[in-house]
């Protein structure tokens, strides 16, 4: 959370948007306040029993939190699974104090699309200018807009590609690969979150951005 900046001596509110079952409001939660935020009965009880507090809730029209009250809204691979993104996207920066930030990530490419992204119940892909349209709708000021993933690229491209090939299984791309393979990938994916907060990565399966709201100053 580079970008996070909570008033000194507090510790910055955070809400993450579709958070699933609370992993980053684990890793976040010794440092920050959170709060989750799910559409789904079965992640809210998983988060629940971890003693994460969730709240309900549903894009755009129904998102339970005050107003002008985080320093941080998080929406992790969400925006691409709501129809109307754009009022989506303009109801989750209203949740920000000024100076907050608004940290989404959106899968990458249209042309990737197989039915993967179909079972996964996506709406759509995103291209970099299309998710920068949909954010400066919010009125937030851009901070960092960049891919990421950048070192997955090149294998998801390739698995996506052989699945439309082969007729596009539903679980094209999706196969975990054998451990090794995996413990390098993931090392390198886990590499990115130093470089990101640093300068844009010029290509990869996903989109990740920054968008902040204006400070009113003094």
């Amino acid at each position: 959370m580079a970008f996070v900046q909570g008033p000194p001596g507090t510790r910055p509110r955070v809400a993450d948007i579709g958070c699933g079952t609370g992993a980053l409001l684990e890793d976040l939660a010794p440092n920050c306040d959170v709060v989750g935020l799910d559409s789904s009965e079965t992640a809210r009880h998983l988060c629940a029993a971890k003693g994460l507090r969730v709240l309900r809730c549903w894009l755009p029209a129904d998102l339970p939190i005050d107003d002008g009250s985080f320093d941080a809204v998080v929406m992790s691979d969400v925006l691409e699974h709501v129809a109307e993104d754009g009022p989506a996207a303009r109801v989750a920066a209203g949740k920000l104090k000024p100076g907050g930030v608004l940290v989404v990530t959106v899968p990458a490419h249209p042309w990737m699309w197989t039915s993967h992204d179909d079972v996964h119940h996506h709406q759509r892909r995103y291209t970099k200018r299309g998710l920068a349209s949909v954010l400066e709708e919010t009125g937030l000021v851009r901070e960092r807009l960049s891919y990421y993933n950048a070192g997955l690229f090149a294998p998801m491209m390739v698995a996506r590609m052989v699945g439309k090939w082969r007729g596009g299984g539903s679980r094209a791309g999706s196969g975990v690969p054998p451990w090794p393979v995996n413990a390098v990938f993931r090392g390198g994916f886990g590499c990115e979150r130093h470089l990101l907060p640093r300068v844009p990565l010029p290509f990869g399966a996903s989109l990740a951005a920054v968008y902040r709201k204006r400070d009113v100053g003094p």
